[in-house]
């Protein structure tokens, strides 16, 4: 009889890579808890969100297995979140999910010039209400205290999806900053 194998993806935040010293805990934990990781690569360059999705998909499709969970951070965790309901894992995790759909427009020119024009103006093509009420996998949305002070429209964004969301779960991360290594955040992801 074939052994059930399951799969954790790691999607990792603008400009990071999943196997970046941040999620190295993370990676040795799961593989501690009996999961084969999968460090997804993401070309961030001249790449909209809409781009990094595609080839997720792709990515995903050819790597699966019997179960298979999915953990993005930041941007990472728009990425899962946004092709949840075209590769259906098991689960999702949403750690400090980015306020970069049509319901942030309000942003500041500083944060525009920061991940570029067309990653703006793809940020307006995607409904986080939408993806909310239509998603059919269970996830669990984590942000932290600190972060939600610093960005509070990342705050919002999580609340908001971790409400509308069937079978959705926030997690507010004690004193937290926006680092996914961070030890509160590590005990939380853990738990």
């Amino acid at each position: 009889m074939k052994k059930t194998v399951k799969k954790f993806f790691i999607v990792p935040g603008f400009k990071m890579q999943a196997d970046d010293t941040a999620f190295s805990w993370l990676v040795e934990y799961l593989t501690r808890e009996g999961y084969v990781v999968v460090k997804v690569p993401l070309d961030w360059n001249y790449k909209t969100i809409s781009n990094n999705a595609k080839e997720f998909v792709a990515y995903f499709n050819k790597n699966k297995d019997d179960t298979n969970y999915v953990l993005g951070f930041s941007y990472g965790a728009v990425i899962t979140f946004i092709t949840a309901n075209q590769v259906l894992p098991d689960k999702i995790f949403l750690c400090s999910l980015s306020p970069t759909f049509v319901e942030d427009q309000h942003w500041e020119k500083k944060w525009i010039k920061y991940i570029g024009k067309r990653r703006y103006e793809d940020s307006l093509t995607r409904s986080s209400v939408r993806i909310a009420r239509d998603i059919r996998v269970p996830s669990v949305v984590f942000c932290g205290e600190k972060e939600a002070i610093k960005y509070p429209a990342l705050m919002k964004r999580c609340r908001e999806v971790s409400k509308i969301a069937p079978q959705s779960k926030l997690v507010v991360v004690k004193d937290a900053p926006h680092q996914i290594d961070f030890p509160e955040y590590v005990s939380a992801i853990k738990r």
